[in-house]
């Protein structure tokens, strides 16, 4: 019974750091309860209104779920890609799941800009190419591939919940309910050749390091011209691919980028310590803070 009523505590104090249940409690629990049932009735996706005009179809999973029950599966990353892009920019966005943000880029760069997603989960490449064209979305390309530090196919493990699916790790075993996809692999410096790239929003489950190897000349674009990073850090994930936020910092400023985090009380802190241990945080890397839509204080 103790060890039932930790589970309860624990959980009853996830529910109230969530935005949506800090604004009104009563319906992010009738939102939660309502969530549950609904997928109880049938297995489609469920189509919702959502923002700037947009319409998603949300597949059953974890970040589907959030979107339903607040608005994003991570406000902070919305609020940054709503702020940043403009008319006639260039998203990447790598691991694009089943479009939340894709779809938010492309409202926000509109016809004159680009979005170039990424999602070689077979699962939810189809959700984000069926969200893509219900809001006829013209300009956003859709690749079913990994973006990596080297060209060729690699071996994605599919988790049952699709948003931890990743890259495989060199020998490492499957595991239970696990199974194994191959799929081609680019760079990013190949695929993005000598064209323009304003922003790069990256959520890979821990591989974020091997995008950004395979984005060296990318990186090294002048302060005007390299693009605005969004990225997840959590070294829990990054431990499984041998490497240590750490290592990313350093990769990073060597190329002449500064690191922060953002908090929507306060704007852009820079990030000079690892985050702690089972902590997922999104950070954001530029070479010009004169490029960032919040204040980004510099140490």
């Amino acid at each position: 019974m103790p060890n039932r009523d930790l589970g309860v505590a624990a959980l009853v104090q996830r529910l109230r750091d969530r935005p949506d249940f800090r604004r009104h409690p009563l319906r992010a629990i009738w939102r939660r309860t309502w969530w549950r049932v609904r997928w109880r009735l049938t297995r489609r996706p469920w189509l919702i209104a959502w923002h700037e005009g947009l319409r998603i179809a949300l597949p059953k999973g974890g970040p589907a779920a959030l979107v339903y029950y607040q608005g994003f599966s991570e406000p902070d990353t919305a609020d940054l890609l709503r702020a940043l892009l403009q008319p006639g920019m260039v998203l990447a966005d790598v691991g694009a799941h089943f479009g939340e943000y894709t779809l938010l880029g492309a409202r926000r760069v509109g016809d004159t800009g680009e979005v170039h997603a990424f999602e070689p989960d077979p699962r939810v490449h189809d959700a984000l190419v069926e969200n893509v064209r219900l809001n006829r979305l013209e300009r956003v390309v859709i690749r079913p591939w990994a973006v990596s530090d080297a060209e060729g196919e690699v071996e994605l493990r599919l988790a049952a919940e699709p948003a931890l699916s990743a890259l495989a790790v060199a020998s490492s075993p499957l595991s239970p309910g696990q199974r194994v996809h191959r799929v081609r692999a680019v760079t990013l410096d190949g695929y993005v050749a000598a064209r323009r790239l304003d922003v790069v929003k990256i959520d890979v489950e821990g591989a974020e390091m091997r995008v950004l190897r395979g984005a060296q000349r990318l990186l090294q674009r002048a302060p005007a011209e390299a693009p605005v990073l969004i990225f997840e850090c959590a070294a829990h994930n990054y431990a499984r691919f041998g490497y240590s936020p750490a290592d990313v910092f350093r990769l990073l400023r060597r190329s002449g980028y500064l690191v922060w985090r953002y908090d929507p009380s306060r704007g852009l802190w820079p990030q000079e310590e690892e985050p702690a241990p089972g902590v997922t945080v999104n950070l954001v890397a530029a070479k010009d803070p004169g490029r960032l839509p919040f204040p980004a204080r510099v140490r």
